[in-house]
């Protein structure tokens, strides 16, 4: 941290480069707007102006150059308290044997810096590098693209490269930009997930994607196993030759209100990365998924919803499926005070598993959030509120999905 520029300015990278507000781009961030959609499309290289692209000019170049030079450095850190509801006669393993079972204080629960804004003309990067039990990369996203006129409408075809499938979705409705924005550092259950939504530092992916008139988005890519800038610990597992990764959304963009329809997918081989000689899984994930957003100068409202399934196949192990549904709805007043709710409802052979997660967010600036957080767990492996579960192999026993609850007080800041 002492090596870094002492130019280093009280606002994001991005805010710097274009000389526009942060809520410019985000509602609350990292929730983008219509405008910070189109920003991050365009390769994060609009420098000083409002208007994407030159009426005048069909190689997409800017509107305006940069009245100075930038730093585009910027930093991010989280700071939480959670606590959690549990029988004290019970070790949760999620934690660690030593840790306490009531709660947990992190300070920093995640420290990131960032390399963001243009590199070259049409080439821009979103590169974070972060700290919470090790030092490691965490979403990198690269971009060259350029814009045209087509039939009369804008059409944008960029190549990109990323290290975690969906981080460079324009939307937050997939899992790397989806709600909750931060779950809770202290956990005594975790349901099932797809494999997509695990392999973030541990792949890279290199892809290409078009968007014509605000009103189709297409993208088509392709990921491998990346070992190099991982956490620590490396990956369970690795993938084993091509992982093609696709995306469709239909979007409507009218005055304050913005509508998506889509769907993506990806599949997969992998193998244990400790036993790359035993034969490897296959999964299929495919997912739906929608955004609704309205823009007023002092409402702003957005719903979220995704239902993945995932089909997995073993070398000599019966078909397996996961579903997971989503869905959130958040308000924002005057950019200042903000609640959101959000379900997640998943089932697999083991049973079905039900959360509801409520947040009150608090802006001090626009980018300073403090936030209060509830998850609450209905239901854990088709077990009720009311009864107890049994968790084996994982070691809990005898606990009931309440025990599972977690609040969690968190201050998160940007600059």
């Amino acid at each position: 941290l002492t090596a870094l520029p002492q130019g280093l300015l009280a606002v994001p990278s991005y805010a710097r480069e274009t000389g526009m507000s942060c809520d410019f781009c985000h509602t609350q961030f990292p929730e983008l707007t219509a405008a910070g959609r189109q920003f991050k499309l365009r390769g994060y290289t609009t420098v000083g102006s409002v208007t994407w692209v030159k009426s005048d000019d069909s190689s997409g170049g800017d509107a305006t150059a940069p009245s100075s030079p930038t730093v585009p450095i910027s930093a991010m850190i989280q700071a939480s308290y959670n606590v959690m509801r549990s029988q004290p006669d019970v070790t949760v393993t999620d934690a660690g044997a030593g840790a306490d079972k009531r709660g947990s204080a992190m300070l920093p629960q995640q420290a990131s810096l960032f390399y963001a804004g243009e590199v070259a003309k049409n080439l821009g990067a979103f590169i974070q590098m972060t700290y919470d039990t090790s030092f490691h990369f965490d979403n990198t996203d690269l971009r060259y693209v350029r814009t045209l006129k087509w039939l009369g409408r804008d059409l944008s075809l960029g190549v990109d490269m990323n290290n975690n499938p969906t981080v460079q979705d324009l939307w937050n409705s997939t899992p790397a930009w989806g709600f909750p924005y931060e779950a809770a550092g202290f956990a005594g259950f975790t349901p099932p997930s797809p494999q997509i939504t695990g392999l973030g530092g541990k792949v890279m992916g290199l892809g290409a994607y078009a968007y014509y008139g605000n009103l189709l988005y297409v993208e088509l890519a392709d990921y491998r196993s990346s070992t190099l800038g991982a956490p620590a610990g490396g990956a369970a597992t690795t993938l084993e030759g091509p992982a093609p990764y696709w995306r469709v959304a239909l979007v409507r963009e009218k005055d304050a209100l913005s509508l998506m329809l889509g769907a993506y997918g990806m599949g997969m081989d992998q193998v244990l990365s400790n036993a790359p000689n035993l034969p490897s899984d296959h999964y299929d994930d495919v997912a739906v998924d929608t955004q609704v957003q309205y823009e007023g100068v002092d409402h702003i409202g957005t719903v979220l919803g995704s239902f993945t399934r995932e089909k997995g196949y073993g070398p000599a192990a019966a078909e397996t499926t996961l579903d997971v549904l989503k869905a959130t709805a958040s308000y924002l007043y005057k950019r200042t005070a903000g609640a959101s709710v959000g379900l997640q409802d998943t089932r697999d052979d083991t049973g079905r598993s039900q959360a509801l997660v409520y947040e009150a967010d608090y802006l001090l600036a626009l980018n300073t959030k403090l936030s209060l957080q509830y998850t609450q767990y209905l239901q854990i492996q088709g077990v009720g509120q009311s009864s107890i579960y049994a968790r084996d192999p994982n070691g809990i026993n005898g606990r009931q999905p309440e025990d599972n609850n977690v609040l969690m007080a968190q201050a998160w800041m940007a600059f």
